[in-house]
């Protein structure tokens, strides 16, 4: 920063001139005497500013010859025949204080560029200085920067980029870098705003394996021929959702039913059992501008799983019919989806219906005093392709007894169970199962033939209404109530069952 002195008296008006050893260059006519050349005193510096021009000016070393009142002035231009004289002199530029020997003065100096700083007389009787050892000094830079603005942006879409806190007459140069390209969007223009559309044929070669990459806008500001400063502004520019997706050719996704556990073996989709098994094949995904494949992913209702081995398993299945979004991520972050739609087999736990179960003979014939029971129930499961199947049993047992070997039987058909004594209450159960190995069951209690009265063989027991069953015991039929009269036979209490309990509860 600076300036290289070129001249440091200069050229008068069109007079005659000479060169005073006091006060350098001098105007003189042919009319006047020696006086009035100090009257028409008006010399210069010439000065060359350097590359970086400058913002201020100090000139040391001002010599007087004579000190008065009417001061003398500095004016600074580009003009080597401006100048003033005591005729026409008025008050103009910087003012030179009495007696001073250095003075700063604020100006623009633009680069490489011929100055003159010319001392000019106020008029008559003014300062009369002496530049004969002067020096001069430039400091600073000319103008101010131009700072680049812009926001992240997208690659293929235009991003604005402007340009302010300048100072007038500049020019500006802007560049781009991004991924080792550089663009050079202006060249020493004026303008103060200018699109940078980063193209995708251009960047997606040098954007392979991240979704985003950093921009570094430049902005060289050059006054005159000179570039005097430099500023930069980094930004984020992203692969937008869709920009450069990969392509799907037909099976790139399966999917297959994953039968675990209790489904084990089954081969259909079944609701409440099946999880989904996607297969991917990256063979028949293609990717662009030479991406690689990041990831696959499946999506099942608000959870996503993501594949190992291109395949994805997913959870249970509950509903008949489900969505799976199938998803490749590329290395810039760019997807395709493709939604496989599935209808699973509805399920629900067997059910009974249809039940009947009695005392009979050996012809199934309802009998109470026979030895054989006749049970009967139709089985409902679900059909789940064919693939399910059933198993119907009828077992018996004694109150608190262990439950005997099972009898199958077949749906919708009676089946009889032998051994069972007329004389004893049992127990018949029957007993659904599917083959995921859910269950329905029913039980019904038997009571014995009806007696009026009926001793045990061993004769320490004795029922009304059905037969004895337990020792040192009397017993009532089903829904008998004991009926107690007072002494007069008026008056009577009864005691259910029911009653009896609720009467113990209490005790």
């Amino acid at each position: 920063m600076g300036a290289t002195l070129q001249k440091r008296y200069g050229v008068m008006n069109n007079g005659a001139y000479y060169q005073d050893t006091h006060v350098g260059w001098a105007y003189e006519t042919d009319q006047y005497d020696y006086h009035v050349t100090y009257y028409s005193y008006n010399a210069y510096i010439e000065i060359l500013t350097d590359s970086s021009g400058g913002s201020s000016i100090t000139i040391n070393n001002i010599g007087w010859l004579i000190q008065r009142t009417k001061r003398n002035h500095i004016i600074i231009n580009q003009d080597p025949n401006a100048y003033l004289d005591a005729r026409n002199a008025v008050s103009s530029g910087t003012e030179i204080p009495s007696g001073a020997t250095s003075v700063t003065i604020s100006y623009s100096f633009m680069p490489n560029t011929t100055y003159y700083i010319w001392f000019v007389n106020n008029g008559s009787n003014s300062d009369r200085s002496k530049l004969g050892s002067a020096t001069v000094s430039v400091t600073g830079s000319y103008g101010t920067a131009g700072k680049p603005s812009a926001s992240n942006g997208s690659f293929g879409k235009a991003i604005p980029i402007t340009i302010s806190g300048h100072s007038s007459s500049a020019k500006f140069v802007v560049k781009v870098s991004c991924a080792g390209n550089t663009e050079t969007l202006l060249n020493q223009k004026s303008s103060t705003s200018v699109n940078w559309t980063p193209a995708v044929a251009t960047y997606a070669p040098l954007v392979k394996t991240a979704s985003s990459a950093s921009a570094t806008i430049t902005v060289e500001t050059y006054y005159g021929s000179s570039k005097l400063y430099t500023e930069t502004k980094t930004i984020t520019v992203s692969w937008a959702a869709g920009t450069i997706p990969p392509t799907l050719s037909s099976g790139w996704a399966t999917a297959a039913p994953l039968n675990e556990g209790a489904a084990s073996g089954f081969t259909v989709w079944i609701q409440k059992y099946s999880k989904a098994r996607v297969t991917f094949t990256p063979s028949k995904v293609t990717t662009q501008y030479n991406a690689t494949i990041s990831s696959f992913k499946v999506k099942l209702g608000s959870t996503t799983y993501t594949a190992s081995n291109n395949r994805a398993d997913t959870g249970v299945i509950s509903t008949v019919t489900a969505s799976l979004i199938c998803t490749v991520t590329d290395s810039r972050g760019q997807t395709a989806s493709q939604t496989l739609s599935i209808t699973l087999n509805a399920y629900s736990d067997p059910t009974l219906s249809g039940i009947s179960i009695f005392r009979c003979n050996s012809s199934g014939v309802a009998n109470e005093d026979s030895s054989y029971v006749s049970v009967k129930a139709t089985a409902t499961i679900s059909s789940l392709a064919n693939e399910n199947t059933l198993t119907l049993v009828a077992q018996s047992r004694t109150v608190g007894g262990a439950w005997s070997a099972q009898t199958a039987m077949t749906s919708g058909r009676a089946t009889l169970l032998s051994g069972i004594s007329p004389d004893t209450t049992y127990e018949i159960r029957i007993t659904l199962t599917d083959r995921l190995g859910n269950t329905a069951t029913y039980t019904q209690s038997l009571s014995t033939r009806a007696w009026a009265m009926k001793f045990r063989p061993t004769g320490n027991g004795v029922a009304f209404g059905k037969a004895a069953e337990s020792d040192n015991a009397l017993e009532l039929g089903n829904n008998w109530t004991l009926v107690l009269h007072d002494s007069t036979g008026q008056n009577s209490a009864a005691l259910s069952y029911d009653d009896l309990v609720r009467l113990l509860q209490l005790i």
